[in-house]
This record gives structure tokens, C-alpha cells and sequence, in this order.
């Protein structure tokens, strides 16, 4: 009887073993969005004048499926970092995406597995800005629930310096 509780004790573990490496693993697989989103030349930080400022972005699909990314925004309220200060973030800006050939607007990309795409986001001084302000953004591309993002960061200067 011991040995017969030993060995279901045994199996047991090896089964709990198993159920939390399969959990693990899963888990590590859902974080991985399979695409990658970033500020060409990590040059993120921009002045918008009266005819806005322009900062290219990459998507790579590091999958090897084809897939579809939904481009949107988000003021970080939270704020940011340039360099060791830390920003106050406020809306200073209308952030849009334009396609890096056409110039027209789009809100989704589908890429080729392997595949890099770059484009356009386009930042405008909303009409309610205050300037010498900064406004950091969260630039995210959405791939069914599944998130990548960068941050760019928008400064209005005080339209006597320019």
C-alpha cells in the first residue's frame, strides 16, 4: 500500500510538472505578438512647426504569416522620459498615419510573414495647444488583441521661435 501511494504520489508531481511547463510555455508563446514597431533612426522626439513634423516608424511581422495590424494612438498620461527629465505629457498634438509612397492616410497594414513596412505619422499643433508644451504619444499597432508599441514625443514651441 505505501509503494502503491508513493507511486501516485510520483505521477502526481510529474503531472503537475508537465500541467505548469504547458502553462509556462503557452504563456511565453501569447506575450510574443510576432511584429515589432520602432521609430526609424530612434529619432522619437520632434518639434511641430506650422507644418507639423513627420516621424517615420517600421513595422516588421516577425511571424511567417501574413497578418493585419490596426493602427491607433494614445496621449500617455502618464508622461515620459527625454533624455533624464521627466515630461509632463499634455494633448498638444492630432497624430495621423500616412502611407510613405501614396501620402494617403491608412489605419491598417497587412504584412507577409518576415515583412517590413515603413510609414508616416504625421503630428499637427491642435488648435487647443498650448505651447512649449510636450505631448507623448503611444503609437500602437494591434494585431487581434495582440500589441506592439513605441512612443514618439511631440513638442510645441512658442510660435515667436521659429
Amino acid at each position: 500500500m505505501y509503494l502503491t501511494y508513493a507511486t501516485r504520489l510520483c505521477a502526481m508531481r510529474n503531472l503537475l510538472t508537465f500541467a505548469l511547463l504547458f502553462v509556462f510555455t503557452a504563456s511565453s508563446f501569447a506575450q510574443n505578438c510576432g511584429a515589432t514597431l520602432t521609430v526609424e533612426k530612434d529619432r522619437n522626439s520632434k518639434a511641430v512647426y506650422e507644418n507639423g513634423a513627420f516621424f517615420t516608424l517600421e513595422l516588421t511581422n516577425t511571424s511567417s504569416s501574413t497578418k493585419t495590424f490596426t493602427l491607433s494612438t494614445a496621449l500617455m498620461q502618464e508622461g515620459c522620459e527625454r533624455g533624464q527629465k521627466s515630461l509632463q505629457s499634455a494633448a498638444v498634438a492630432d497624430l495621423s498615419f500616412v502611407n510613405s509612397q501614396s501620402k494617403k492616410s491608412l489605419s491598417n497594414i497587412t504584412l507577409r510573414g518576415k515583412e517590413t513596412y515603413k510609414f508616416y505619422v504625421k503630428a499637427m499643433a491642435s488648435g487647443k495647444s498650448a505651447s512649449k508644451q510636450w505631448g507623448c504619444y503611444e503609437v500602437i499597432a494591434d494585431q487581434d488583441g495582440c500589441t506592439t508599441s513605441t512612443v514618439v514625443k511631440v513638442y510645441v514651441p512658442n510660435p515667436t521661435e521659429q
